[in-house]
Formats: structure tokens, C-alpha cells, sequence
């Protein structure tokens, strides 16, 4: 037999947790049945024993396009020990996630670390007899409404913007509320996007309504199509460049962009053309009246040389006609149109 020492590192929003076995023996299998549990204590931001403390073990679906859907599996409420046993969780899906939240009648008082989805096996192995400390939290209130003030329902996502990742999200695409109660971390920047249908309306958060950490959100929801026009030139060059491609991607967070963001409604239209530009453009896009976040792309060649322009645009309730300039690129692999984009952006061109 040898001494194993297990030990789980979770970086999770700035909170660390620890947690170390020793064991005497060979490793041994977790016993997979219908139903597992997890035991642990639970510590406030003043590091006592925690009473109160809602805890829920969520089986987590993933969704090729949408957010991850958590369903409720087993909770309980802590005693004033903050020891805890959850039982009955159904061991049917890959993933699951652990919750655990304090409020008082009108917010959230303090919150768990908020980890990863995991595997069963690294649940238990990892968090089984773990202490969960918890941090101060904060509570956002959000509902929607229409151009006549007629609430709608909706569904959201909330990102922490420091690590790209959303902390909590409506039931899936089709899981419309009328309104939301979440909770977050204090002293952290979140993005909330709001959507229903096809309008989105992304709200970038950093402060607080009042003294108890709540913050109240409402958002106008209508949205219109709108025609982004205008001219492209470039500079420095004699030779015929012909426009080949406009890219358009929603952007919740500035400057990032997300797998499958592509959010032109039709294709864009493309005139070249002779001049002092060389082309002009046409293309549809959706606008809301707190302003939709788009990056556009530009794409032209022309006797082996390759140009492109990026455009970060904000789309509100008016019309909208930027004209942009193409830049050269330094270089350009043949088949991998995608790595244009990697090249202008990060050689600094």
C-alpha cells in the first residue's frame, strides 16, 4: 500500500479551495448508484460555522446553442454546525454543479465559490467532507418591457467579465421569465444580456442601487432592422483592391467575440467600384433601443495583396452609415480565411 495525498486547486472568481486527503490505500472506485450525496461544512465570510445556508446540487445539461440548463436535483438548509449531507442526487447526468446561497426576505447575503460543472466522480472525490467558505454577495433584480411599458418575458444571461463565463442563466432558449432574481459576487463586473426573440440588450455592470448590494434592472426590449451603409476606401495603394467579404458578430462583451456570433440577418450587399472609394456596402442588422454591440469585419485582395478593417459599432434606435478604411495585412495563409482575422489582431495591424 502507499500513501496518496488527493488534492483539489479550484481558482473560481478569486476564491481558492482546498481540500486534502491522505489515504493508506490503493486508489478505490466510487461506487456509482442511482442516487449519490455529498457531505461538507459550510463557513461564512466571517469564518464561522454557517447557518442558513441553502445548498443545491444541480444536474447540468449541455446545449450546443445555448447556455448549459441546470435542473434542480437535491437541497437542504444548513444547521447553526454548517455541517451538511445532501442526499438523493440522481447520478443520470454527466455534470452536475453545487450552489450555495444565504438571502435574507428581500436579497442575497453572502455566496458560495462558483465552480465549474464537474463529473460525479470529481464531485465526491474532489468536494466530499470539503469546507465551502462563502463571500459577501449581491442581488440583481431583472424584468422587461416593451415601447408601451407592457412587461414580456425574457430570457438572460449574467457573465463575470473578468473570466468570459456566464454565473447564471435563464432555463435554456425557451425557458422565458418574467423576471429574475439572481445572485452574484460582490466588487466584480458582470455583463447582463437580456434577450427575447431576436432582440438582445447587453447592460455592463459595476455599481449598485442602493446601500444593501441590490441593483434593479429594466429593459425596453423592442428592436427594428436596420440597413448599416456606407463607403470603403484605403489608403497608400494604386492598385485595383475589390472587396470580397463582410463579417458581422454580436459582441456582449467589447472586443470579445463568442463561437457562432455571426448576426447578419441577410447576406451583405457589395458594389465596387471606381474612385475615391472602392466599394460601398449595404447590410441588415438587428437595433435596440439600448443599443446593440456588434464588431464588423472587411475583407478585400487584389494583385496578391490582402486588406482588411475591424469596426466595433454600437446599434441604437437610428440609422447608422460608417465608412471604414482597409489596412494592409502582412501576410495570409491560403485555406484558413479565419486566421486573417488572428493576424490583424494580434500583429498589431
Amino acid at each position: 500500500m502507499n500513501n496518496k495525498i488527493i488534492v483539489l486547486v479550484a481558482v473560481i472568481l478569486g476564491i481558492i479551495v482546498v481540500s486534502v486527503s491522505v489515504v493508506t490505500a490503493d486508489y478505490a472506485e466510487i461506487s456509482v448508484a442511482n442516487n449519490f450525496s455529498l457531505s461538507g461544512r459550510v463557513r461564512n465570510s466571517s469564518l464561522q460555522n454557517a447557518s442558513d445556508v441553502n445548498i443545491t446540487i444541480y444536474g447540468v445539461t449541455m446545449q450546443q446553442n445555448g447556455p448549459p440548463l441546470e435542473t434542480p436535483l437535491s437541497s437542504l438548509i444548513t444547521n447553526s454546525t454548517g455541517i451538511f449531507n445532501v442526499t438523493n442526487i440522481n447520478n443520470s447526468y454527466s455534470v452536475y454543479s453545487i450552489k450555495l446561497l444565504v438571502n435574507d426576505s428581500s436579497s442575497y447575503t453572502e455566496i458560495g465559490p462558483m465552480l465549474p460543472p464537474l463529473p460525479q466522480q470529481a464531485l465526491q472525490m474532489g468536494l466530499e467532507n470539503s469546507t465551502f467558505y462563502l463571500v459577501p454577495a449581491a442581488t440583481i433584480y431583472l424584468y422587461a418591457y416593451n415601447t408601451t411599458n407592457t412587461n414580456l418575458t425574457f430570457n438572460y444571461m449574467v457573465m463575470d467579465n473578468s473570466i468570459a463565463y456566464p454565473v447564471k442563466t435563464s432555463t435554456g432558449l425557451t425557458g422565458l421569465v418574467w423576471n429574475a432574481t439572481v445572485a452574484v459576487e460582490r466588487n466584480r463586473n458582470y455583463t447582463i444580456m437580456i434577450m427575447r426573440d431576436q432582440s438582445a440588450v447587453v447592460n455592463n455592470l459595476s455599481s449598485y442601487n442602493d446601500t444593501n448590494y441590490r441593483y434593479t434592472l429594466g429593459k425596453n426590449l423592442s428592436f427594428s432592422f436596420y440597413n448599416l451603409t456606407g463607403f470603403i476606401d484605403i489608403a497608400g495603394n494604386d492598385s485595383e483592391i475589390r472587396l470580397k467579404d463582410i463579417i458581422i458578430q454580436l459582441t456582449p462583451i467589447s472586443g470579445m467575440v463568442f463561437p457562432n456570433s455571426n448576426f447578419a440577418i441577410a447576406d451583405p450587399t457589395i458594389n465596387n467600384m471606381t474612385g475615391n472609394y472602392i466599394a460601398n456596402y449595404s447590410v441588415l442588422v438587428l437595433g435596440a433601443a439600448s443599443g446593440m454591440e456588434y464588431i464588423i469585419e472587411f475583407y478585400g485582395n487584389g494583385s496578391g495583396e490582402y486588406y482588411a478593417a475591424f469596426q466595433n459599432i454600437s446599434v441604437a434606435a437610428t440609422k447608422k452609415s460608417p465608412s471604414f478604411s482597409l489596412s494592409g495585412l502582412s501576410s495570409i495563409i491560403t485555406g484558413i480565411p479565419s486566421l486573417i482575422w488572428f493576424i490583424a489582431k494580434f500583429m498589431g495591424i
